[in-house]
């Protein structure tokens, strides 16, 4: 059973070697086969086990979906609220930050890029992006598997401060590079392992090298569209009224609404929008 979970989640910061062919197309989305049979008795088994888990980890709101063998079928189950202050009930549509999750996304593109020998896994940077020369060594594998050694942007005091000084600001993907490429390798690349928001962001700039196209565009053309995710978005700026009104709001511990952060922050590191439903849909077509 593939499962998707999502939740407002109480977070001080508002936010994964093959040589083999792949097929060279956008993932395919496969036809609807049968239903899932589950007792409605199943169902409200499930429905406590949720509320209860969102009680107890004081969880504002909660959505489960779940995919069943030979279907193409979403239940989905939902608890509590998206907004504590409207006390508006989490709906199956409520969209949520799905964080870095995006990762995995951005990972898809790379493969789908390998499988029409754009690039290779152990290509180094140098071969795409020679402005950053110190890291010129570290392969796409590498950047992939989180062994590069890069420290993570996220990490960085001063890019906190920055941030919390001025939470609208849109970034580039250079500029977020820039607060940690003068710090020293963690590690020698490839012996260790340290999880980096830095390696996703500087792996958007080769995919869109490679492709001569936009991360975003490319996102969209080959997975959203081809897998027809109707509730999934890349935003990468400040969001809309509109679009928070159909979001789960995410807090902080003192429960401070967190959602004015221009999302530019993230990137393809995280800055992906979805409904549980899209998100098993996606994982379903991977696996």
């Amino acid at each position: 059973i593939a499962i998707a979970v999502l939740s407002s989640t109480l977070m001080a910061n508002p936010l994964p070697n093959t040589k083999k062919k792949h097929p060279s197309r956008p993932i395919p989305a496969k036809p609807c086969i049968a239903a899932p049979i589950i007792s409605q008795d199943k169902i409200s088994a499930i429905q406590k086990l949720i509320n209860q888990y969102r009680l107890q980890y004081r969880i504002p709101g909660i959505s489960v979906s779940f995919m069943f063998p030979s279907s193409h079928r979403v239940l989905t189950l939902t608890s509590g609220l998206k907004n504590i202050k409207s006390k508006q009930p989490i709906t199956a549509n409520t969209l949520f930050q799905i964080g870095s999750i995006t990762k995995v996304y951005t990972a898809i593109l790379v493969h789908q890029l390998m499988s029409k020998d754009k690039i290779s896994l152990m290509q180094p940077i140098s071969d795409w992006l020679p402005q950053y020369k110190k890291w010129g060594h570290i392969t796409i594998k590498q950047l992939l598997n989180m062994h590069s050694g890069i420290p993570g942007y996220w990490e960085n005091k001063l890019f906190q401060a920055a941030v919390e000084k001025n939470p609208t600001k849109a970034w580039s993907s250079s500029e977020l590079l820039a607060y940690v490429y003068r710090a020293p390798l963690l590690y020698k690349p490839g012996t260790h392992f340290n999880y980096s928001d830095s390696n996703y962001i500087i792996l958007s700039m080769i995919i869109e090298k490679a492709s001569g196209q936009s991360f975003a565009s490319l996102l969209k053309q080959n997975i959203i569209n081809s897998l027809k995710l109707k509730h999934t978005f890349y935003i990468t700026r400040s969001y809309s009224k509109k679009e928070l009104n159909g979001m789960a709001t995410g807090y902080d511990q003192a429960n401070k609404d967190i959602m004015a952060i221009n999302m530019s922050q993230a990137g393809a590191a995280g800055a992906m929008v979805a409904i549980t439903k899209d998100t098993a849909l996606f994982f379903n077509a991977i696996f």
